[in-house]
């Protein structure tokens, strides 16, 4: 819309006017620059599906972090190669029937940004353990593997239990046997339903609640650290006072 703004403002009756647009048009039209507003698309475009998911109050962090992950993916490979908004205009000589002037090799200054960029969202989990925060993963239904795996979610338990294990404790959580109901739920969810990515911890609650108990309340507590500040109401305290009435 900025650009046949521009160009109307450039037929104005007032000189001053006129003489305003030609000086920006002659800015907007180096290849340069057009290439750089293409590139901010796509960085844009990358980074509002990361903003999406950390607005949704039903993100868990593992959700966030599996989103950071592909963002943070996408942004490195665009330190090698112009993305797709880019691509468009990369050997163009004309915009909007203007001719551009200009060679318009951004590859320096789109590399700067990138690093100053990445290095920023590399940031975002820097007061929690990656080990932990990776191993949150396992309570996102949609990062499981589509068939089951015997060692699926094996390190991941244990490193969860290891870090949270005065919480656990707390809440009366038998630890020896989370491991052994990790194995069983698994094996159970895996067996009955035919896509588990579609499930929710909801439905499995209902469902197992009172068979697996010890790992359940895990993974309750793991969804209920927010990723962002969207509240996560059902909480662990409430999965806390369940828990203990079924035990």
């Amino acid at each position: 819309m900025l650009f046949p703004t521009v160009l109307q403002a450039g037929e104005d009756r007032s000189k001053a006017s006129q003489q305003k647009a030609k000086e920006l048009l002659a800015v907007l039209l180096q290849a340069d620059i057009i290439k750089f507003a293409h590139f901010l698309v796509d960085i844009i475009n990358v980074l509002s599906i990361l903003s999406h998911v950390n607005q949704n109050r039903n993100s868990s962090i593992a959700d966030i972090f599996a989103t950071l992950e592909s963002t943070l993916e996408m942004l490195r490979m665009y330190q090698s190669r112009p993305g797709p908004k880019e691509c468009r205009v990369d050997s163009a000589t004309q915009f909007h029937g203007n001719n551009l002037r200009g060679k318009g090799n951004i590859s320096a200054v789109r590399n700067m940004v990138l690093t100053h960029l990445i290095k920023r969202l590399l940031g975002c989990f820097q007061d929690a353990s990656q080990d932990v925060v990776r191993a949150s993963m396992t309570g996102s239904f949609k990062l499981w593997p589509r068939k089951i795996s015997q060692e699926f979610g094996e390190k991941e338990i244990s490193i969860l239990i290891a870090h949270y294990e005065p919480v656990l404790e707390a809440a009366n959580v038998k630890i020896d046997e989370v491991d052994t109901e990790w194995s069983m739920l698994k094996l159970e969810v895996y067996a009955r339903f035919k896509n588990v990515r579609k499930l929710t911890w909801d439905f499995v609650n209902s469902v197992y609640l009172h068979k697996y108990p010890n790992i359940l309340t895990l993974v309750d507590l793991v969804l209920s650290l927010p990723g962002s500040s969207a509240e996560a109401e059902h909480g662990f305290s409430q999965m806390k006072n369940t828990n203990s009435q079924c035990m």
